[in-house]
This record gives structure tokens, sequence and C-alpha cells, in this order.
């Protein structure tokens, strides 16, 4: 996954000032499935589980592509003005804006879709201003159609995973006495 979103990156010609993620929606929540960027502190992931409420994912879910690459304000030029702006726009708390390792002034995000059915998003951002003009959004948009029964696949596998690595850490447990506990029964232990 991360190979085909470095892939992505080189053929968007995205660089140092940008990423890409695709997260996957479950029980009510978004996880970060995979991300990429040339700049490896962009790369880094810090949380794994977003509202289904919150930020551009939000809003890429409910409309199926969010677009907004001229609207927010530098966070290097204008710090209050940008926490002012994710406040209102996509539910950041200022305290929260300001612990944000990228602090994106211009997205593209697109919903992934199987059947109709939205199981995800991919975003595209960038921390510079003017690096993603009306000819890059459409170029990105085209690319997300053209990939979306790959990233669908890739959110199946995420989702697959995700399931089985939750299964093998919860702690096993002996059927039998879950069913004696079950019927207040008394269990022995073999010894």
């Amino acid at each position: 996954m991360a190979t085909w979103l470095k892939g992505s990156s080189r053929q968007l010609n995205l660089g140092t000032h940008c990423r890409a993620t695709i997260y996957y929606y479950v029980d009510e929540h978004f996880y970060l499935l995979a991300r990429y960027s040339q700049n490896p502190k962009y790369s880094e992931v810090h949380r794994q589980k977003f509202s289904k409420n919150q930020g551009v994912i939000s809003k890429a879910w409910e409309h199926k592509v969010c677009v907004d690459i001229e609207g927010i304000p530098s966070y290097e030029e204008k710090p209050d003005d940008y926490k002012e702006y994710m406040q209102k726009n996509y539910g950041y708390a200022a305290e929260k804006t300001d612990t944000l390792t990228m602090k994106s002034c211009q997205y593209v995000a697109v919903s992934i879709t199987e059947a109709d059915n939205h199981i995800g998003v991919i975003v595209f951002e960038s921390d510079t201003l003017g690096l993603f003009k009306t000819q890059k959004v459409s170029q990105i948009k085209k690319y997300c159609a053209e990939y979306q029964s790959y990233m669908v696949d890739f959110i199946h596998g995420g989702i697959k995973y995700d399931k089985t690595v939750k299964v093998s850490t919860h702690k096993e447990h002996d059927v039998d006495e879950e069913f004696m506990a079950e019927f207040g029964g008394v269990s022995y232990e073999q010894t």
C-alpha cells in the first residue's frame, strides 16, 4: 500500500511539501491505512483513529469530494487565522491544530467507493499555498477514478488485517469456563 502511494506521489509530481493518506471506515470511525510523503516527517503516523464528523475526511466522505485549495490561511503566516479556519470548517480545536505535524493549507480528498458504498477516503494535502491549482486537482481526481478498484482492494485487505490483529491480541479464554460462567455452573480446572 505504501509502495502504491509512493508511485502515486511520483505520478502526480508531489514534492516534499505534500502527502497522501488513505483511510478506511469501520464502526463509525476512520482508520489510517497508509501514508506517504517524500518528506519523512510528514510520513510519520501519530494517530490511527479519526472521528467521522471532523476534518476534510468527513467532508469527502459526505460529499464524495472535498477540494479546499484557496481558502485556508497559511499557519506560518497567520497562525490565529489558520486555527480559526480549521475550527470553523473542520471542527478542530485550536489546541489540537497546534499539535499537528503537518499544518496543511490545501486539500484534495476523494471518497473511495464500492458499488456506491463509501468505504474510505484518500487525502492529498500540501502545507504550501499554490501547489494545488485547478489542473492538479483535475489530475488527482482523474487518478483516483482510474485507480478506484485498487484502493477498494487495499481497504478490504486493511480491514481484514485489522480484524485479524484485533482477534489475535485478545486474551485466549477457555470455552468451558465461559459456558459455565454464563449458566451459573461450576467449572473444575484440570490438574
